[in-house]
């Protein structure tokens, strides 16, 4: 049981940047997106 804890305890952290590494890149993609088609309209 200790022993599962301390695994999920060190794995927790990793399981949490990852998720929020990919929420970023993916509102980061967005954000090009928008500004390739705020280009795009601009230039007519």
């Amino acid at each position: 049981m200790l022993k599962l804890y301390q695994i999920d305890h060190f794995t927790r952290p990793f399981k949490t940047h990852h998720i929020v590494h990919i929420a970023s890149y993916i509102s980061y993609q967005e954000l090009i997106q928008i500004h390739n088609h705020n280009q795009a309209k601009s230039h007519g």
